[in-house]
């Protein structure tokens, strides 16, 4: 019977640890892209994240830029910010494409953003 409380005691201050040391869980909520809209102008990416976790801390958001005909990346940028409980925000990319996807159609260039918590 002491065993079983012992343990029980013990799962409880694992949870309460747990609980206290809950970071934001950063989710991607919208996004706009924009191509270049002249030789030489960066690609611009609006994201709006929010803080649907119970906690606050730093968050990396990451905008990566692919040719969907062939799968390769074409273009990557990161930002790093800090995100309060049940806080969004706005985040404003301006990404320089090579010169090898300048004449690229920009209807085959594809948008993946990803928001992280914990960043490693």
């Amino acid at each position: 019977m002491r065993s079983r409380l012992r343990a029980g005691a013990f799962l409880l201050l694992l949870l309460v640890l747990a609980t206290g040391c809950l970071g934001p869980k950063p989710v991607l909520v919208s996004y706009q892209a924009t191509p270049p809209q002249g030789a030489g102008l960066p690609f611009q990416v609006e994201a709006v994240i929010a803080n649907q976790g119970p906690g606050s801390g730093t968050i990396r958001v990451t905008v990566k830029l692919t040719n969907k005909q062939t799968g390769a990346t074409l273009a990557e940028d990161e930002k790093t910010v800090g995100l309060e409980q049940d806080e969004k925000q706005h985040l404003f990319f301006q990404i320089d494409l090579p010169p090898s996807a300048q004449n690229l159609d920009p209807a085959n260039i594809g948008v993946e953003i990803t928001p992280e918590y914990p960043i490693e």
